[in-house]
């Protein structure tokens, strides 16, 4: 898959909810946009298609990430796509967003609601072979993107390509075009008469659009605007050409009746930030950390590391290379561009080892709100509602501390960009410093997880996790098979609460063991399994695929089972850093920028009822 972005989307002010702070945009139609082939040295038209069928949802409505200039470190979340929100409506990409509350985004935010910084850009992914290309009469290429995967929406200043977006007419109303027409071909004379198809609907929709803009910029034109004006009108999708051109007379009738004001926008910031965000971007895929923006290719260029430097310090004419690295740490933005590098290198490595990740699926996550020991919040213990007579006072629960407690602790390392990296051009060696100690990180999280269970977490009761006392310690040691998995599930569900009188069980939901138990497991679950002449137990711990884990690195033969209820077991971070945090070292020593990673992490299990173990073998 290769990432792209692209421009003008537009928020509606009017669905800004203040109670729950969240407000409605459009990721636009998939209109043509222009773009450069560097491979074969040409310019293309690419085209989103908004058949429902091509658009990969699963990550928008999983709660994507809403960003600040495609900056993904933790501090540039200005808030999320609601889960379940995003669709396809009227051949147009629609969402909502539940904005941060943060004090940090407090202004970008208000300026996002009242209109001020109305335009965002859309992070996404494509299937390179699932690209139809047509070229026009002209020789002009365009490429229909028939598969690709929103990733994630962001809030920029000054859009790349202010009309962006633009689109005369829903794909599914595309004049000339039977889409009932469309899909039997598809089904009937296979991928020719798709290809033929798609080609005969781009060209249609290609004509629309450019007839709309040549119309609207002529008049445009002939008002005296200038293209900024006339591309501001140009980006109003929902407007036709007479109303667009209506639009324009108005605004040069308002222009002429402000003979004696001025209307310069100075926009130099907008620009600045713009310019970084490019840069960052530059610098990630030439450490192979993101995909390349063509945006950021055609606003850098071609050049060494070294240039781009000279170009960010001032004064730098005449430096070696050694001092003008000492140079670019306190006098440029060249190290918080690394620094943003190295976050977009952290998050590549998560989706890299997302089996190590298991434990956020089983533990609950609550932060530590510092170094102290921490315990679980809980209420008083109430496994039967009492009724309540008329008039009669309720049974207050109690709150207070779980007994079970655990320390945060802190891990990191240190990582350099050197002098030697800028002389050999190599950002691919400053990357792999900070994707190393992110799996360093995510081993370290995974491996104090299972240690857990495996070394038999001791509780507040002196006894370990895994007990007889504790009703939830197999008696009958061996591999895994259907009697002896029942017997985990059974234990789980028959599960009573301290005082030995009301069951409060649940059903087991993940099955976690070691790799070497993984194919006997799963054949436990292959459907229409034979069963054994010497028995007939059917299987009733339902464990879905996504929840038979192998945990990585885990050794031995025994094998586990959790319910996953809420507070059972915990794991977090320390409070608002979110995973590893990198910092800018003061000090430029040996050559070298140096940045500390570091890594706050705990995690204890509070309930022992929530928890079943085969010792096996």
């Amino acid at each position: 898959m290769a990432k792209q972005y692209r421009s003008q989307v537009r928020f509606f002010g009017s669905s800004f909810d203040p109670e729950t702070r969240e407000i409605d945009v459009s990721l636009g139609t998939g209109a043509p946009v222009e773009r450069w082939d560097y491979a074969r040295r040409e310019a293309y038209i690419e085209i989103l298609s908004m058949d429902p069928d091509s658009v990969d949802l699963t990550r928008m409505n999983s709660g994507a990430p809403f960003l600040r200039d495609h900056d993904w470190s933790v501090d540039s979340v200005i808030g999320v796509f609601v889960p379940g929100s995003v669709r396809i409506a009227g051949g147009e990409l629609l969402g909502r967003v539940k904005l941060s509350a943060s004090e940090r985004n407090r202004d970008i935010v208000t300026d996002l609601v009242d209109g001020i910084l109305p335009s965002t850009s859309v992070g996404y992914d494509y299937d390179p072979d699932a690209i139809v290309e047509s070229r026009d009469e002209s020789g002009m290429l365009t490429r229909l993107l028939a598969r690709w995967t929103p990733l994630e929406g962001s809030l920029v200043g000054v859009p790349a390509d202010i009309t962006g977006g633009v689109r005369s007419a829903p794909a599914e109303h595309v004049e000339g075009v039977d889409m009932e027409e469309f899909d039997t071909a598809v089904a009937e004379n296979g991928e020719r008469d798709l290809e033929k198809k798609v080609a005969e609907r781009v060209a249609a929709e290609l004509a629309a659009y450019q007839a709309r803009c040549d119309d609207i910029r002529a008049a445009g034109r002939k008002l005296g605007l200038d293209s900024a004006e006339i591309d501001s009108v140009l980006a109003e999708r929902s407007l036709t050409a007479d109303a667009a051109i209506r639009k324009l007379v108005d605004a040069r009738a308002e222009r002429d009746a402000r003979s004696t004001v001025s209307t310069r926008v100075d926009i130099t910031r907008d620009e600045a930030e713009t310019r970084r965000a490019l840069t960052t971007d530059w610098l990630a895929a030439r450490a192979k950390v993101q995909d390349v923006n063509p945006d950021a290719e055609r606003e850098i260029g071609n050049i060494s590391l070294e240039l781009l430097l000279r170009e960010m310090v001032p004064g730098s004419r005449g430096l070696s290379r050694s001092a003008l690295l000492e140079r670019a740490m306190t006098t440029s933005d060249f190290p918080l561009l690394l620094e943003n590098v190295a976050h977009k290198a952290l998050i590549a490595v998560n989706d890299q080892m997302a089996d190590y990740l298991w434990f956020e699926k089983v533990f609950t996550r609550m932060d530590y709100n510092d170094f102290r020991e921490h315990s679980t919040p809980w209420v008083g213990h109430a496994s039967i509602l009492p009724s309540v007579l008329e008039g009669a006072p309720y049974t207050a629960g109690s709150m207070g501390e779980g007994a079970e407690k655990s320390t945060a602790i802190k891990y990191g390392k240190e990582f350099q960009f050197t002098l030697e990296m800028l002389y050999d051009n190599d950002l691919d060696a400053f990357a792999a410093g900070p994707m190393a100690i992110q799996e360093a990180f995510i081993r370290t999280k995974s491996a104090l997880a299972a240690a857990l269970l495996t070394g038999n977490q001791v509780m507040a009761d002196g006894k370990a996790l895994f007990h007889t006392d504790h009703n939830n310690l197999s008696t009958s040691g061996g591999v895994p098979d259907v009697a002896k998995v029942n017997e985990l599930w059974n234990l789980l569900f028959a599960m009573l609460d301290p005082d030995g009188s009301t069951a409060i069980g649940m059903q087991g939901k993940f099955l976690l063991f070691p790799g070497t138990l993984k194919s006997g497991i799963e054949q436990l679950y292959v459907p229409n399994r034979v069963l054994p002449d010497y028995t007939t137990e059917a299987l009733i711990a339902n464990i879905a695929p996504e929840n038979r884990i192998a945990i990585p690195g885990m050794t031995g033969t025994a094998y586990y089972m959790a319910t996953g209820r809420r507070n059972s077991a915990r794991w977090g971070y320390l409070r608002d850093e979110g995973g590893l945090v990198i910092t800018e070292h003061e000090e430029y020593k040996n050559d070298s920028m140096i940045w500390h990673a570091r890594g706050v992490f705990g995690c204890h299990i509070n309930t022992w009822g929530d928890f079943a173990a085969n010792p096996g073998a």
